[in-house]
């Protein structure tokens, strides 16, 4: 019994000590810039950070109406189980909300997921990238970010009277040169 309990210690300790030795190894915001629509992003991580993590915020900003669509992916390899394994990626606010969680469309060895949103405020966004490091060998993670602006708004009303008017306008000269002689 009291090998057992011993030996249930020594478990535990070692455990504790992994835990203890996972550092957070994530890298300052990177802003994206999407003024031309579309970017991508990716992070290489250098060996010797197995079981590290991260949580990497990439910030954009967003014009009004405009709809999002972005996806992250990694790679597993399967023999020797290094690699990233991605863990989440969702979008935020400027204040911190999240406005859509990632969904996560194939597991390991290919990790990919996809983020999506519509009818975004004019306004400042962040997408979180989280994850952890498999294996002592170098890792990346590649991702992309595409923004459609909104459609073309619907016409105001004036715009609308301006353009009968000109009918109008159009319709009595096409009229008045029907019913003048010299024509």
């Amino acid at each position: 019994m009291k090998k057992s309990m011993t030996a249930l210690a020594a478990i535990a300790f070692a455990g504790a000590m992994g835990m203890a030795q996972a550092a957070d190894i994530s890298q300052t915001p990177v802003t994206i810039d999407l003024s031309s629509g579309s970017n991508v992003f990716s992070r290489v991580f250098s060996a010797q950070n197995d079981g590290n993590t991260f949580t990497d915020r990439f910030d954009f900003t967003s014009t009004a109406g405009a709809a999002l669509s972005a996806f992250v992916s990694s790679f597993t390899n399967p023999a020797d189980t290094h690699g990233v394994a991605l863990t989440g990626f969702s979008l935020y606010d400027s204040g911190g909300a999240v406005v859509q969680s990632g969904n996560k469309v194939i597991g390991a060895p290919l990790n990919l997921w996809t983020n999506s949103a519509s009818n975004l405020h004019a306004s400042n966004y962040y997408l979180l990238v989280s994850g952890n490091i498999l294996g002592q060998g170098v890792a990346r993670y590649d991702g992309a970010v595409n923004l459609t602006p909104a459609t073309a708004p619907v016409p105001e009303p004036e715009t609308y009277g301006m353009l009968l008017g000109g009918l109008a306008v159009l319709g009595m000269l096409s009229r008045r040169r029907k019913s003048d002689p010299r024509v």
